[in-house]
Parts: C-alpha cells; sequence; structure tokens
C-alpha cells in the first residue's frame, strides 16, 4: 500500500504486467544500486505486478534505508482499475484505448503528490498519450518511454486500412504537436531511431534513440534465470510478430546466443534483423514464406550465417548501456544538480 514516509529520488511507474515490463524492471533496479549510492528509486506498479514477478526484487528489501523501494496502490485504486479496465484472460495483459489512459493517468496524478520524489519516469508513453496530448499537470516534472511507435512505419503497410491510417496518423500528430510540447515533459525516450528522427526537432523536448518438429507449448513466463538455458538449447529463435512496430527482447536474446531470428519483415524488428543480419525477415501473414524460413533453419544455422554481427548488436544492446542511457539522462532531475541542469529547457537522451 501506497506510503509517502521515505522520499524518493525517482518514482517509476509501471501499469504493464506482462510482455517487457519484468525484464526492464531488473534492469533499472540493478543499475540503480550499482550506480546510484545513497540514492532511492521508488516503483509505483500494480499489485498483479509484484504477485506474477517476484523474482525481479530478489537481493532488494523494502526497507528505510534501501536504495530501491517499492509500493502499490490501495486496495480501493486497485479495484477501480481493474472494474473499470476489460484485462485479457492470457499472458499480455494490456487494456488499451482511451478508457486506459483516463485510468492510468488518474492513478500518476493521484500517487506522485502522495509519494514525492524530484522526478517522475512513466516507463509506458503508450499507455498514457491522450492525457499527456491533453496537457494535464501532474505534481512535478516527468519523463516517459515510447514502446510502440506505428507512425514510423505506416508507409509500409499498404495495406492497411483507412481506419488505421487515421489513427496512426493521429498518433503522430499528437507527439509532434502535444506530447513533446508539454510543460513538464523533460526527456521522452523512444526505443526506435527511425521514429527518433521523425520527431527531432518537434516541440520542445528532444527526442532521440533510447525432420520431424516437436512442438511443445508451455504457455507461462519463462523466468529470467531459465532463458539462457533455453536459448542455449534452440537452433532459431521465432518472432514472427504480426505488424508490432517496436522491438523485442527475443532480439537481443537470440543475438547474444549466436542464434539465428526469424522475425516480421515489418517495424523495427525487421529493421534490425536486416541491418544487423541477426537472421532472417520474412511476411508473417504469408505462411509459405515462413515454412520455406523455418525450414532453412531447423537442420541448423546456415553457411552464411555469422554470429559475430549479432554478438556485436547484443553488445550495443546491453543492460548496462541502457540503465547508463536512462538514468543518465534524468540524473540531473533527481539528483538536485539545478546548476548542472540550468538553462536547458529539455534533456536529450538516446537508447
Amino acid at each position: 500500500m501506497a506510503d509517502a514516509a521515505e522520499p524518493a529520488d525517482l518514482n517509476l511507474f509501471e501499469f504493464l504486467s506482462s510482455g517487457h515490463a519484468p525484464t526492464l524492471m531488473r534492469v533499472c533496479l540493478e543499475y540503480w544500486r550499482d550506480h546510484e549510492p545513497g540514492r532511492v528509486l521508488r516503483i509505483v506498479a500494480t499489485r498483479r505486478f509484484f504477485e506474477r514477478f517476484p523474482f525481479v526484487f530478489d537481493g532488494f528489501a523494502n526497507v528505510p534505508g534501501s536504495p530501491v523501494r517499492w509500493t502499490t496502490f490501495d486496495d480501493a485504486d486497485e479495484a477501480g482499475m481493474r472494474e473499470a479496465l476489460d484485462y485479457g484472460s492470457g499472458l499480455i495483459e494490456r487494456p488499451e484505448g482511451y478508457n486506459a489512459t483516463r485510468v492510468y493517468w488518474s492513478l500518476v496524478e493521484k500517487y506522485c503528490p502522495r509519494l514525492p520524489a524530484r522526478h517522475h519516469l512513466l516507463m509506458n508513453l503508450d499507455d498514457l498519450i491522450h492525457q499527456v496530448a491533453a496537457h494535464q499537470r501532474l505534481a512535478g516534472d516527468f519523463s516517459a518511454i515510447l514502446f510502440l511507435p506505428g507512425f514510423a512505419y505506416l508507409d509500409d503497410q499498404p495495406s492497411a486500412s483507412r481506419r488505421r491510417r487515421v489513427f496512426v496518423g493521429m498518433q503522430s500528430s499528437m507527439l509532434r504537436d502535444r506530447v513533446l510540447a508539454h510543460p513538464q515533459l523533460r526527456t521522452l525516450f523512444v526505443l526506435d531511431e527511425k521514429a527518433a528522427e521523425l520527431l527531432q526537432g518537434a516541440g520542445t523536448a528532444a527526442a532521440r534513440a533510447l525432420g520431424d518438429i516437436e512442438i511443445l507449448r508451455i504457455a507461462t513466463f519463462v523466468p529470467v534465470a531459465d532463458r539462457h538455458a533455453w536459448f542455449d538449447a534452440a537452433d532459431v529463435a521465432l518472432a514472427p510478430y504480426i505488424r508490432h512496430a517496436g522491438s523485442s527482447g527475443v532480439l537481443m536474446l537470440a543475438a547474444s546466443h549466436g542464434i539465428p531470428v526469424i522475425s516480421q519483415k515489418f517495424g523495427q524488428m525487421g529493421r534490425w534483423v536486416a541491418e544487423h543480419k541477426l537472421g532472417l525477415a520474412v511476411d508473417p501473414d504469408d505462411p509459405q514464406e515462413l515454412a520455406g524460413a523455418l525450414r532453412r533453419y531447423l537442420t541448423g544455422p546456415p553457411a552464411d550465417y555469422d554470429p559475430e554481427p549479432g554478438y556485436a548488436f547484443a553488445r550495443q544492446q546491453s543492460p548496462e548501456r541502457f540503465g547508463e542511457t536512462l538514468f543518465g539522462a534524468l540524473r540531473p532531475y533527481y539528483s538536485g544538480d539545478h546548476a548542472a541542469s540550468a538553462g536547458r529547457s529539455r534533456e536529450e537522451a538516446s537508447f
């Protein structure tokens, strides 16, 4: 339950309870512990996050004096959130749309003054974009991360419906004309270089890049400690998402283990697979193309596959680099070093 007894240097708000959330959270905790002595990072997340991913906090103690503290929302707010949102029953729980942004923002708005901190980080701007675009205010400055820049890949979707094009175009317009002009937004992190380039110069915030087959269906979250064994035993990593604009941790894990990836052609994943020679990018809507890629790799990596570019890519995308980019950009805000950040309307950061 939320407790304002101990001020924090940085509040980190996370509403996801699936996907990349636990992995990124662990990266943030470890970086903070190792590089921010004497400072306090407070994690504010849903109760479901803590129930599903207790391993994220292994080695940390939620006690006064700890560099990392964590809290969830009050019982009434948790119940209200789940009642208001239509959560899915699968592994990926991501309520979307205006109602979700309204509910999430109301909680951030309520808990920022209750949990005082020098700065606030919103881990998923995608879930809050409407409220930020409306210039609703918080009790303090904030920064945010954008994970799904669909607007950057609209030209790669010739079959996209008119409704889809209008929706994605609205996202781009909101980011350029409204979000980046929010008076309290200090840094917008974008995990896609193409999207960052499109947003450069917009608004007042800087956005830069942050034989026989046996099928085993395992419908559970793979613990971090087990992932390396899974990838060591694999011939190929299959990640044919359909029209997913962002990236995936699967790329980094496969690259670091020297195995190729079969990915969608679309979006950041397709571009990275091609640019860094990580495997094959296919059209996941074409079963024959996908089957051909599987046949090529299931007998072992082809002679023309070289894992070295993947190793180099994985080093570039290391947790250490992610942590330094994220917290290095935010440090002037939560450290109280106003002199160092004076005169800069916005901080810049690049993933």
